[in-house]
């Protein structure tokens, strides 16, 4: 397998993606391309693609040749990564970044503002320095399905329900908790896989497979016809109407990298994370707690609690209520 190192036109020099404007930049001219000015270039090399694997997590990264030594994303831990000579499948599709580094950061830094029970010695500014620009794997499922509805009088409508873009995370390392909750994606925006968007992140190859996600793929579709069957029983006025299960038609299924920031905060000997949508820039994390803090805003909750019953009781009590 091999992925293209794109090289400026002008001097030769590598090329990375510009967040801002969806064009490559070059570093030392600071010329800009287009894609379809790199695909027409001559100036491309060709290098091998390697996965990496981190001993300690077994994280897998898609990277080029020359990498050989790189500090896991996930874990942290400065490692010598071992090289697999399994093939390596390539996405067909991806979300280009779209939030920058330097927005990244601001969102990050008021998603920290708005925590109130944060250490005092937690200082979120030395852990920016670290921050990624990483593509994550999906599977993206799109299925097609026919369903019905019928009545006592027999049958009342047929419908076929195309459901497109469905996201199921092929990433182990990132709680799926995290992962669901930096979604919606704006799907509208998939394009072509072209190794150029690579240019300047990581990418994460996928470990898990396609087929342990199809069951809650399934549940996920059959709830959305549920509700669709739903809105067209409001639409016809038949309150007795039932539901036939639908039937999947067609299934189709992407490999697709969506992009993200991530922050991995090693304090006080535990690690805790804090994500940017890379297209949206909506921010999720976990963050540590002061638990003096949080002890002492449980107390004056429940005091306030207390004294809101008591002062309650005394006006139902001065009413003649009680």
């Amino acid at each position: 397998m091999e992925i293209i190192d794109n090289k400026c036109p002008t001097c030769k020099s590598s090329l990375e993606f510009n967040v801002d404007n969806q064009n490559w930049k070059c570093k030392h001219c600071r010329n800009e391309y287009t894609l379809d000015d790199i695909k027409k270039t001559k100036n491309k090399v060709k290098n091998k693609v390697n996965e990496l694997i981190c001993p300690s997590c077994n994280a897998k990264l898609i990277t080029n040749e020359n990498i050989i030594s790189t500090k896991c994303i996930y874990c942290r831990s400065e490692v010598v990564v071992n090289k697999t000579k399994d093939r390596i499948s390539m996405p067909d599709k991806v979300i280009p970044f779209k939030i920058s580094i330097k927005d990244a950061k601001k969102n990050i830094q008021t998603y920290i503002n708005n925590k109130k029970l944060l250490p005092d010695d937690f200082k979120i500014e030395k852990y920016l320095k670290e921050i990624q620009g990483i593509y994550i794997p999906f599977w993206l499922f799109s299925n097609k399905y026919r369903a019905s509805i019928r009545g006592t009088q027999g049958l009342l409508k047929k419908a076929q329900v195309e459901l497109d873009y469905i996201p199921f995370d092929a990433n182990k390392h990132l709680d799926n908790t995290i992962t669901k909750a930096i979604e919606p994606y704006n799907y509208d925006e998939l394009c072509k896989f072209d190794s150029a968007y690579l240019s300047g992140f990581i990418a994460q190859k996928y470990d898990v497979e396609s087929e342990e996600g199809r069951q809650e793929i399934k549940n996920r579709c059959a709830l959305t016809i549920e509700n669709i069957f739903t809105q067209m029983k409001s639409k016809f006025y038949v309150n007795d109407a039932t539901f036939v299960q639908e039937t999947l038609e067609s299934e189709e299924i992407h490999y697709a990298l969506l992009p993200i920031w991530l922050v991995n905060i090693k304090y006080k000997n535990e690690n805790y994370m804090i994500v940017v949508n890379g297209q949206t820039g909506k921010v999720v994390g976990k963050l540590p707690l002061n638990m003096q803090k949080y002890l002492l805003l449980g107390t004056l909750v429940f005091i306030t609690s207390l004294l809101a019953c008591a002062i309650i009781l005394l006006i139902f009590r001065w009413g003649g209520i009680l």
